[in-house]
């Protein structure tokens, strides 16, 4: 250091810091030598409780007791196989459904651990500050995999009811990712709108982190199972690693929660921390919200959209609004032709907010069939599936789509 050099030492209460949760995550793990490294690099860091992101084992694997049981027995409750004690402290192992556990049919999967709810998609126990919430993403679910499913619906009220500081949202196929399996797009559910803090998938056999409308996805597949490519950078990526095999240790406080993303040799490979907000938030406009809109095919113009436009002769509904799949609360008007429907239809929602000046940032989500513009105040916010350039009732989406992907900004 040179001597002509600076440095500021802070010193942080203690309290502040003081280490409350330690978890470990791993994901798409088969037998040999690269698990028997992870596992036991994950149990060298005593954590709490140790979840999965999914393909627990394969066909290649005499069975799952060969991969789960044999590594970390003693985090299960109960635990019958053929490794030694399970947990004497109740359940600690919390694992997701994976495309390949789906091989030799549920059953056996089930059969296997004693998971709260159906046991394809659950809460698990908290860890202090830190809660688990696993989804199921695979095709096979029979209560859905779209944002408006059933199990979405099950998601959104289970991440509302939790008081844990940290809620960390675990399926198998990723959102996001830059693999070779890449997107998974009707994963693409408003977490961080419903209250999650972080989202954490597998299924590509990569480590990856990234960041989408300010709010963090991993990919934490390299528990075991072979290594792939990076195929097609997604925009949101902050961090790739294939280099080796590796888990991800996450530590909490009362005020951050840090991920560390280790190679089985010990490196740290990604560092990444979130910090709690002390602001309060507030939900200004709910899914279920009531809106009015104008569905009778006419151009409303530009007009429509300031906060001073009278809207009392529109009609007004609760959402979801549409027409054509039956799950609709309010049901629009397409016009008296199915063969030529009306191309645009109006909605709107006048909010107050008292104090602007303690606002510091809007987040929305919004699902769309097929595309849609937002506006606040006069000024548009977001566009989602809409060409560029100016906007008049008649300019159609650019691609067909369904609404069962709430997009965020």
């Amino acid at each position: 250091m040179d001597r002509n050099a600076g440095m500021n030492l802070v010193l942080e209460p203690l309290e502040a810091r003081r280490l409350l949760a330690r978890v470990a995550v791993i994901g798409d793990f088969t037998s040999g030598q690269a698990l028997n490294d992870v596992a036991r690099m994950i149990k060298s860091w005593s954590p709490a409780a140790i979840a999965t992101v999914g393909d627990n084992y394969y066909d290649a694997d005499p069975s799952i007791d060969s991969t789960v049981g044999q590594s970390f027995h003693d985090y299960i409750s109960p635990y019958l196989g053929a490794f030694g004690g399970g947990s004497t402290t109740g359940n600690r192992f919390w694992p997701t459904l994976g495309n390949h556990d789906y091989d030799r049919g549920l059953t056996n999967y089930t059969n296997y651990f004693a998971l709260p709810n159906n046991e394809r998609y659950y809460a698990a126990t908290p860890v202090d500050d830190i809660q688990f919430f696993v989804v199921n993403a695979n095709d096979q679910e029979p209560d859905g995999t779209s944002s408006t499913s059933k199990q979405a619906t099950w998601l959104k009220g289970a991440l509302a009811a939790s008081t844990a500081t940290w809620k960390i949202v675990l399926f198998h196929q990723p959102a996001y990712s830059s693999g070779e399996q890449g997107n998974t797009l009707n994963m693409r559910w408003p977490f961080q709108q419903w209250g999650a803090s972080a989202v954490i998938s597998g299924h590509d056999h990569q480590y990856e982190r990234l960041l989408e409308n300010n709010f963090p996805f991993f990919v934490d597949g390299l528990g075991g199972a072979e290594i792939r490519p990076i195929a097609s950078i997604e925009p949101g990526s902050q961090v790739r690693y294939i280099g080796d095999y590796g888990a991800m240790l996450i530590d909490s406080t009362a005020s951050t929660l840090n991920f560390k993303f280790y190679s089985r040799d010990g490196v740290i490979r990604d560092d990444y921390t979130l910090t709690k907000s002390t602001a309060p938030t507030t939900e200004l406009i709910p899914a279920g919200a009531t809106w009015k809109y104008l569905d009778n095919g006419s151009n409303a113009g530009t007009a429509w959209r300031t906060s001073v436009f009278s809207d009392t002769t529109w009609k007004s509904g609760a959402a979801q609004l549409g027409y054509g799949d039956g799950d609709e609360a309010t049901v629009v008007s397409y016009g008296t032709s199915s063969s030529n429907k009306f191309v645009t239809t109006y909605f709107r929602r006048h909010l107050t907010i008292n104090d602007p000046s303690q606002v510091t940032s809007l987040n929305g989500s919004i699902l769309r069939d097929d595309g849609a513009a937002v506006y606040v105040n006069g000024t548009e916010v977001y566009r989602t599936n809409l060409p560029t350039g100016t906007l008049a009732n008649t300019t159609l989406a650019t691609t067909a789509v369904e609404e069962n992907v709430y997009y965020s900004f």
